[in-house]
């Protein structure tokens, strides 16, 4: 299950601080005595279902033109866990391992965090490798890396660095570039230097580098953790910001969406006309179509 917030307009800061580790602890006291109900509902109402399957759409559109659901857009082709490997018991404590007659319908007795709760490859069901600049595999014990290929998605993710440059952390960016024209021209090209320059240099060997989807940003997050909600052993240099998609909301077309990974939550309040230094977010560019 891939936990999953709807924000339309501006992101709240008391949602924003919910993911932190000890709000996890007290939600899954919540969800201890819910027995089998699979439908949980977040503060705004937004249902979340326990079946594996994420409540992305925005309400307000028809899903089947919402670009978060358009089956021409890149994605998937499986979905990460949410990262939880706690719950609680009933009917009050913290249940640590996840282990007990109260607990198999809570978050952590589900999906790949529960079959594949190893961590010598990324945090419990995550599965990483490191790659070098040609793209060659590396040991997770490599302290220099440049790519990390998700095994769940297929996806190969951009590495960010503190060395300036391409790959520099602290580039932000205005929502637009190549890419964007999908949903209008009105848009900057802010995100074109990063973009054809990773493709120029072959990044870890590709050359097809582009600004991932929301859904793909999405299956990064890991939930048991905040500031950031990343796994840094494979992610290291990420801020506790809002990293941009490639899709804009078809609600208000004066915003895009993005993931921020202070908390994990998934908003569409990045302005699309931006030029307010403030209010600039940031890009992790992507490869594949999870084949």
């Amino acid at each position: 299950m891939k936990l999953f917030h709807h924000n339309d307009k501006q992101p709240h800061d008391a949602l924003s601080r919910l993911l932190s580790v000890a709000s996890v602890i007290i939600l899954a006291n919540l969800l201890a005595g819910c027995g089998s109900d699979s439908s949980i509902s977040n503060p705004n109402n937004n249902p979340v279902t326990d079946n594996g399957v994420e409540q992305t759409t925005d309400p307000t559109t028809d899903p089947t033109t919402d670009p978060t659901t358009d089956p021409s857009q890149p994605s998937s082709a499986a979905l990460n866990d949410t990262g939880l490997t706690l719950g609680g018991d009933y009917p009050s404590g913290n249940n640590l391992s996840c282990l007990g007659e109260s607990i198999s319908q809570q978050d952590c007795a589900q999906g790949r965090d529960f079959t594949h709760n190893d961590d010598s490859d990324g945090h419990a069901g995550f599965s990483f490798s490191k790659l070098n600049q040609s793209g060659e595999a590396l040991p997770a014990s490599a302290t220099s890396w440049n790519c990390v290929k998700d095994h769940v998605t297929g996806l190969v993710w951009e590495v960010k660095t503190i060395e300036g440059g391409l790959h520099d952390k602290n580039t932000a960016y205005r929502w637009g570039g190549k890419g964007a024209e999908a949903f209008g021209t009105e848009f900057y090209n802010d995100w074109n230097v990063l973009l054809d320059g990773s493709n120029t240099e072959n990044l870890c060997g590709f050359d097809d580098w582009r600004v991932p989807t929301i859904k793909e940003l999405e299956g990064l997050v890991s939930f048991d953790r905040s500031n950031p909600t990343i796994d840094t052993d494979y992610f290291p240099n990420t801020l506790s910001m809002g990293y941009l998609s490639v899709n804009a909301s078809v609600a208000d077309p004066t915003v895009a969406w993005y993931v921020h990974f202070n908390s994990g939550w998934t908003h569409s309040n990045a302005l699309r006309d931006n030029s307010d230094a403030s209010r600039l977010k940031y890009v992790r560019l992507v490869r594949g179509n999870g084949e």
